[in-house]
């Protein structure tokens, strides 16, 4: 998955790009038709931050979503509002009741954090700071997925 740049994730033979909450999904829906081959299997994500985000970015085609922040992060600029857990409990309860798409979590999110947000019925989570910054990345990713595949 490529974050943020259609093109390079279409040129590098990637499966999905994710795109800002600003980000013209139905447009980029388009410019994939012309690019890749008609049985590619291809999706992209986009970013929300509430329930009505993630309704229109589901009307506008998205695959899945990136939900946050839960906590803050500093791996991001301009952070949308926090939402924690309560945020994730309203969202995610709001979304059950009608839309199906993956869900999951971003921003802040550490291993010691991730049980409690699980619960919330999120599809599962996206990590970056607390691996680029752990002292050893490849043990720190190791821990994360044995601990995501509990769930």
């Amino acid at each position: 998955c490529v974050n943020d740049d259609l093109e390079a994730a279409v040129t590098c033979g990637a499966t999905a790009c994710h795109l800002g909450k600003n980000d013209m999904l139905d447009i980029a829906w388009e410019v994939l038709r012309d690019k890749l081959d008609s049985n590619a299997i291809f999706y992209i994500g986009a970013t929300a931050n509430t329930f009505e985000d993630i309704r229109l970015a589901v009307e506008r085609g998205a695959s899945y979503i990136g939900l946050g922040p839960y906590r803050f992060t500093g791996t991001k600029k301009n952070l949308s509002p926090i939402l924690g857990l309560e945020g994730y409990r309203k969202i995610i309860f709001n979304v059950r009741a009608g839309i199906d798409i993956p869900i999951f979590a971003i921003g802040g999110i550490y291993v010691g954090r991730r049980r409690p947000l699980m619960e919330t019925g999120i599809t599962g989570i996206a990590v970056s700071g607390a691996i680029i910054n752990a002292p050893d990345p490849v043990e720190e990713t190791r821990r994360f997925i044995e601990e995501i595949n509990k769930y």
